[in-house]
């Protein structure tokens, strides 16, 4: 077990929305790093609320893709293959050091 901890650490927060603007629950979602290593290290994930929000904290600085997935309550359910497809159709997010993206 590795614990790392960074005052450099960055935070992401959001919503899980469906496409009409109104909270998709239940999901995940996932941040990923770009590009993602084969055994997806650095894979990051947060059950939306049932007002869809999420929030992910001590991020390390770097390049990443966000993607949300609507009728899952557990990252770990997702097929590995499927996992893949849905983080390479995510968006593109870079962390700054000690930054705080919404």
């Amino acid at each position: 077990l590795h614990l790392k901890s960074s005052r450099e650490a960055a935070r992401c927060t959001g919503a899980l929305r469906d496409s009409q603007g109104s909270p998709a629950g239940p999901g995940v979602v996932l941040l990923a790093p770009d590009p993602l290593p084969q055994d997806f290290r650095g894979l990051l994930s947060a059950n939306a609320s049932p007002e869809g929000a999420i929030s992910f904290a001590g991020v390390p600085p770097g390049k990443y893709r966000i993607v949300g997935v609507t009728g899952v309550e557990d990252a770990r359910r997702i097929d590995p293959e499927a996992m893949r497809a849905y983080i390479a159709a995510g968006e593109r997010v870079e962390l700054a050091p000690r930054a705080t993206v919404a």
